[in-house]
């Protein structure tokens, strides 16, 4: 079993390392020492995709670190930290960085408690980051904190996995009404999967594509199909409908 001597020794080679690909460090006794030194190392690396760290005795302050990492590493596809984490965190400098991320695609945290302040500002980061299709996250999240979940999945098309799992590990300590707004999220990932997975969504854009980019005015929407799926044509709604969702820069869009 891995301990932190033999995990800070592994991190230390990430910063030089250019061909490994995936590191599953899952189920060791590595700890703060360690993550310190990954996050460190995730600054530099290139290389890296999937990184599995969870069953660790991590803290929420070490995971935190992660946030300035991941606010400055693209290449990180995959990170996995589940670990049982009972103190409820705002998770503030996790988020803080991945409203940066531009690579992180899957990101499970549903080990790692967080307080109705952090499922907000998860929220705050679906609404930013468009690079994130995969996030799990536990927590007891108040009737606001998942109203900001939902208004967040509903602007952001990219998520299309998105699970909280309850504080006490059983999914019926939920009330009636987060339930509800919890199905409610998950229809609208389901949305989202039918909007990119449908052969009618395809489509060129100018560079940035219209999903990287902040929010200013459409220019011009040319669409080429007749009978295009409902998704599809509630989403264009609502981007031209709301100046507040329109999507950024977009010169010209054309369905083929």
């Amino acid at each position: 079993m891995l301990c932190d001597r033999g995990g800070c020794l592994i991190a230390g080679t990430l910063t030089s390392n250019t061909n490994l690909r995936q590191l599953d460090m899952s189920k060791n006794c590595v700890g703060d020492a360690t993550l310190f030194e990954i996050a460190k190392a995730l600054r530099v690396n290139t290389s890296l995709q999937t990184l599995f760290l969870q069953d660790n005795p991590f803290q929420w302050t070490c995971l935190n670190a992660m946030g300035s990492a991941l606010g400055v590493n693209s290449t990180l596809k995959h990170l996995d930290v589940n670990t049982i984490l009972p103190q409820p965190s705002d998770a503030l400098a996790l988020t803080s960085g991945l409203r940066e991320n531009k690579g992180l695609e899957m990101l499970d945290l549903s080990l790692n408690t967080l307080s109705d302040t952090g499922v907000v500002n998860f929220a705050s980061v679906l609404q930013a980051n468009r690079s994130l299709n995969f996030l799990h996250i536990r927590g007891d999240p108040s009737l606001h904190a998942l109203r900001a979940l939902k208004d967040a999945v509903f602007q952001n098309p990219c998520i299309e996995n998105f699970k909280v799992k309850h504080a006490e590990d059983t999914y019926h300590d939920f009330s009636t009404m987060q339930l509800e707004l919890l199905r409610d999220v998950q229809r609208l990932c389901v949305r989202n999967r039918k909007i990119y997975r449908s052969p009618w969504s395809h489509f060129k854009s100018v560079n940035p594509p219209w999903y990287t980019i902040e929010r200013a005015r459409m220019a011009s929407l040319v669409l080429r199909r007749k009978n295009m799926p409902k998704e599809i044509i509630d989403l264009i709604f609502t981007f031209v409908e709301n100046k507040q969702r329109v999507p950024p820069e977009l010169k010209y869009v054309q369905f083929i």
